[in-house]
C-alpha cells in the first residue's frame, strides 16, 4: 500500500481531498480525538516539536510570526467589528481601512491602569480576555492621534522648577512653529500627506523613508523631533505622511494605497496582508 501510495499521485490526491472533506464535515469529533492524543501524549509529542523547532530554527521561526500574524490580525477583526458595532469602520470619520483601525480608550489609558506598551496585538487579546469590557471604541489612527496629540495643553498655575516654566513658555511654541516649518520643507509647500494627501495638519506626522535613524536624532520624537529636524536645517532621509500611512508602513512595511499602486502596475514585491478591506 504505501509503494502504491507513493507511486500514484492522482490516487493520492484523489485521497486527501476526501480525507480533507471528511475532516471538515466531523470537525468537533476530529478536534476531540487530537485535544485525547495530545493529552495521552504530551511529553513524547513536545520534545518532537522542540527538537524539529531547533533543527529548523530560521524556518520555524518565520513559520511561527507568519502563524502570529494571522492570529493578530484575526482577533483585530473581531475586536474592530465588536467596537464598532458591526460596521468594520472609524466611530468618527467612517475610516474603512482595516489597516488604519485601531482601539482608542476612551476615558484615557490611566482610567483603566494600562501602560503605553498595551496597544496593538496586546490590547486586542486583553479585550477578549476581560470579554469586551466597556470604556473603548474603533478610531483610525489619524483620529486616535488628534486626540491623544493635539490636545490643549493646560499651563500649570506654578512651576516647580525653572525648567518647567521654559518647557511650557518657550520649547512648546518653539516646537509648534518647528512642526510647520518642517511641514512646509518636506512637503515643497502642499501641507499635505506625501501618501494619500491628507490636509489636516494635527494628522499629520514624520516619518523614516528608510526605517532607519539618523545618529544624533532624539529617541522620543514628538516634539523634540520636529525641534531637532529644524535646528538640523531639514536632513533628508524624513518625509511627512499622516498617522494613518505612516502606522500602516511601520506595521505591514507599505502603505495600503501604496500597494494598491504597485498591484495596478503588476510589481510582484508588494506584500501587504489585507483583511476585509471594505474600500
Amino acid at each position: 500500500m504505501r509503494i502504491y501510495w507513493a507511486t500514484h499521485p492522482k490516487f493520492r490526491k484523489e485521497q486527501t481531498i476526501k480525507a480533507k472533506i471528511w475532516k471538515a464535515s466531523h470537525f468537533k469529533q476530529v478536534q476531540k480525538w487530537e485535544q485525547g492524543y495530545y493529552q495521552d501524549n504530551k511529553p513524547y509529542l513536545d520534545k518532537q516539536h522542540q527538537d524539529w523547532f531547533d533543527r529548523n530554527y530560521p524556518h520555524a521561526l518565520k513559520l511561527q510570526r507568519k502563524r502570529n500574524h494571522k492570529y493578530e490580525q484575526k482577533i483585530k477583526v473581531i475586536i474592530i467589528k465588536h467596537y464598532s458595532k458591526g460596521k468594520l469602520s472609524c466611530n468618527n470619520c467612517g475610516e474603512k481601512t482595516i489597516q488604519f483601525l485601531t482601539i482608542h480608550h476612551v476615558n484615557g489609558r490611566k482610567a483603566v491602569g494600562h501602560s503605553l506598551q498595551m496597544t496593538g496585538a496586546t490590547l486586542c487579546r486583553w479585550l477578549i480576555k476581560h470579554n469586551f469590557p466597556k470604556g473603548y471604541e474603533c478610531l483610525c489612527m489619524n483620529c486616535n492621534c488628534r486626540l491623544e496629540y493635539a490636545k490643549e495643553v493646560k499651563i500649570p498655575d506654578k512651576f516647580t522648577n525653572r525648567y518647567q516654566k521654559y518647557y511650557y513658555h518657550t520649547f512648546l511654541p518653539k516646537a509648534e512653529k518647528a512642526k510647520l516649518e518642517s511641514i512646509k520643507h518636506y512637503t515643497k509647500g502642499k501641507m499635505t500627506c506625501q501618501c494619500c494627501g491628507e490636509k489636516n495638519i494635527d494628522n499629520l506626522t514624520i516619518d523614516h523613508i528608510n526605517s532607519k535613524r539618523i545618529k544624533g536624532e532624539p529617541k522620543a520624537g514628538g516634539v523634540k523631533l520636529w525641534v531637532w529636524l529644524s535646528v538640523h536645517r531639514f536632513p533628508k532621509g524624513f518625509q511627512v505622511l499622516c498617522y494613518n500611512c505612516n502606522s500602516a508602513k511601520g506595521s505591514y512595511g507599505i502603505c495600503p494605497h501604496r500597494f494598491i499602486l504597485q498591484h495596478q502596475k503588476g510589481d510582484p514585491k508588494s506584500n501587504l496582508v489585507l483583511v476585509n478591506r471594505k474600500n
